[in-house]
């Protein structure tokens, strides 16, 4: 088993970039994984990989609400909502994480069609 902290870093490559020729992306969590919450911060173990990931109180906000579908705007919302943070400053940070989630195989994309299929 491995053990990693997914980082936090700073303005990364913008994912699921709104097109009026496109519809939403929603991000969703990978089937074949464990969360447990542990005081403020969380542990998610990939099943496949055996590997795991530490998140903060933020990251597991976000983890959280990736168990339905959502988009970008979505998680950003939630964020903004529970946190006095703006969209300036969280969207990038919500970005990054995405990335290492898609990277790390945590999480799946899936277009508008798909957003209310049952996640495994």
């Amino acid at each position: 088993m491995t053990a990693t902290t997914i980082p936090h870093s700073p303005h990364p490559e913008s994912l699921a970039e709104p097109s009026p020729t496109r519809s939403p992306v929603y991000f969703v969590a990978a089937p074949d994984q464990v969360f447990s919450e542990l005081g403020n911060e969380a542990v998610i173990m990939n099943l496949v990989s055996g590997t795991y990931f530490g998140l903060n109180e933020v990251g597991s906000l976000i983890w959280q609400r990736l168990q339905q579908p959502a988009t970008l705007d979505d998680l950003c919302e939630a964020v903004e909502a529970e946190y006095d943070v703006n969209r300036e400053v969280c969207q990038p940070d919500i970005e990054a994480l995405l990335k290492q989630f898609q990277d790390a195989q945590l999480i799946e994309l899936i277009d508008e069609a798909k957003r209310d299929e049952p996640n495994p």
